[in-house]
Parts: C-alpha cells; structure tokens; sequence
C-alpha cells in the first residue's frame, strides 16, 4: 500500500495533509494514518466535505489533529447542487459541534473553503456570515482554477482580464464582512498578475497519488489515463502528468533527491534567484541612486523573467497568473 511505503519519509514534512480527489473520511486507515504522522513530528489536516465529519468528531480531537478544512460550494441550495445533494445547514450544525467538543485549546483549527464558481459569487458574503455565527478560525475563497473540461472553464469566475466585476463587489463585501465579525477572511486575486512561484509551491510542496506517484501538484497528478486536459483561455489543450517517481520503487527521500526533482522545482528557485538580486540592488544606495537603478534593473528582471519561464508542463495553468 502507498501509505505504508511513504511513512517512513513521514518526518520529512512540517504538516502533511491528507486530502486528494475523494473523501478522506471514507478511508477505513484515516485515523491510523492521522497517528503516524504526529508520530513523525509532522502536523495532519485533513479536508472533507463533511458529510461524514459527525461520526468523526471524537476521533479527530483526541489525536490532536491539527486542522480541518470544511469545502464549500455555496448556499444550501447551490451546495446541494454542487454537491450531489448535501445539506449544508447540517454541515454547519456538524461544524458548530466540533467547536464545542474541541473546547478552549482551539485544536484542530477549523476552516472553511469556498469554492468561486460563476453561480455563487453573490453568496460569498452569506457563507462568511455562517462561519463566523459557528466559530470557524478562518474562511478563505479559491478559484475554480482546475478546468479539464470547457464545462468547468466555463463555470470559473474569471476571464482573461481578471475577475469577473460582479464576483469582485461581492469579495469586497465579503471582506468587509468578515473584518466586522473578526473572521479571518482570505479573498483570491482579482487580476491577473507576475508571480514567480505559484500558490502551489512545487520547491517546498510534493503530492502523493493513491498510486504511490509523486509529483509536484494534484493538477499535474490527475486520475486519468494518459495525457491531461486542460481549458485555458486559448481553448483545451493537453500537458503530460510529471512525476518525480513513484514510491513502489524508491523512497521519498530518495526521489526528492532526484534529477526529476531537482530540476522542475529548480525552474521556480531561479524565478526566486532574480527576485533577490533584483531588491539586493537595492541595498545601500540613496535616493537618488535607488530610482536610476529601478528603471535599468526592472527591464532586466523582467527579460530574465522571461529567459526563465515556469517549467513547460504547467503551461496553460490558471495558477501561474495567480489565480
């Protein structure tokens, strides 16, 4: 089995999270698993859509797990919707539950994450409202940014230009929400824009598939056989999965010392590399010196920059413009 091949390598992670494209809670191992990792010294967070967190309760916080990520798709009517029937009024009767259970030591964290779609921007503010009546810890809004189909491409809400204006009025509203109830409240970008390491992190994050393969993200690892689709806004295209290795023949420390590794995580240290030469440039010199650097050294960034792209297979991924 896949899990008793990477817990040896346990220890290598800060916080290991045990989450992929299915329910971890249907998994009969989850509460041997969660014990191997602090075992290892390692904090576990698990993400769940809930509907078999009640059962679950008692377990999660006598382990001390160190996080629970409640996903959410809307309000109870578009949830249902989403999520093939659930009821999230009950999921928050669930969640207010295993904030009383787990008491003033405040462990696991709970958090929630709303997934952005064209159909539930408006209730953004609505679900910050919920959390925050429940004693969630934080919210936070992702994107609809893995699009293997047009379907899905379609349902994201955000364009070529950036945020759809009426999803962005309703994250500002959100927002301010969220700051007059004092939850913490983490909104995703608005616009496109330059950045050098994606929200995923490949240099300091790995996935691990049921397979035992391992990649740098679950969007490069996912389920299907062959190449993987993927819509961007110049139609679909096709990228190959990238796996580092596979742990049915090596270990992880030993993959993570690989060429594979070393090279697709490399690609963003040199993204990274630019940056700090460009703000040590800085460094020492007046005023004056400082705006006539900027002008030169800026130009320069941006070409090495561009000399040194994101690795080719997460071309026409929606998280290398910040999404």
């Amino acid at each position: 089995m896949t899990w008793d091949r990477l817990r040896e390598d346990l220890g290598l992670a800060r916080h290991v999270h045990l989450q992929g494209w299915g329910e971890p809670l249907l998994h009969p191992r989850l509460p041997e698993m969660v014990d191997a990792v602090k075992a290892a010294g390692s904090e576990v967070g698990i993400t769940t859509n809930g509907d078999l967190l009640e059962p679950a309760i008692d377990w999660i916080v006598e382990k001390r797990v160190d996080q629970v990520v409640l996903s959410v798709a809307g309000d109870d009517a578009t949830h249902a919707e989403l999520r093939s029937g659930a009821r999230l009024e009950e999921l928050w009767s669930v969640l207010q539950r295993m904030i009383d259970r787990r008491g003033k030591r405040k462990k696991p964290k709970i958090k929630v994450s709303y997934l952005l779609t064209r159909r539930n921007f408006e209730q953004v503010p609505e679900i910050v409202r919920a959390a925050a009546d429940v004693g969630a810890d934080e919210l936070f809004v992702i994107h609809l940014d893995c699009t293997p189909s047009r379907e899905l491409r379609d349902e994201a809400a955000f364009d070529a230009s950036g945020l759809i204006p009426e999803a962005a009025a309703a994250i500002d509203r959100a927002t301010r929400l969220a700051r007059a109830r004092k939850l913490a409240f983490r909104a995703p970008s608005i616009s496109r824009q330059e950045i050098l390491v994606c929200a995923l992190d490949p240099p300091s994050v790995v996935f691990v598939g049921w397979n035992g393969r391992v990649g740098p993200c679950v969007y490069l690892g996912l389920p299907v056989d062959g190449p993987i689709p993927r819509w961007d806004d110049n139609g679909p295209t096709q990228v190959e999965p990238m796996i580092y290795g596979d742990l049915a023949e090596e270990g992880l420390a030993e993959i993570l010392r690989g060429e594979r590794f070393r090279s697709f995580a490399g690609a963003f240290d040199a993204r990274l590399a630019i940056e700090r030469r460009f703000v040590d440039g800085m460094v020492g010199r007046s005023a004056r010196e400082t705006l006539s650097y900027l002008d030169d050294a800026d130009r320069m960034r941006e070409q090495e920059l561009a000399d040194h792209p994101f690795p080719a297979p997460c071309a026409g991924c929606h998280k290398v413009v910040g999404w």
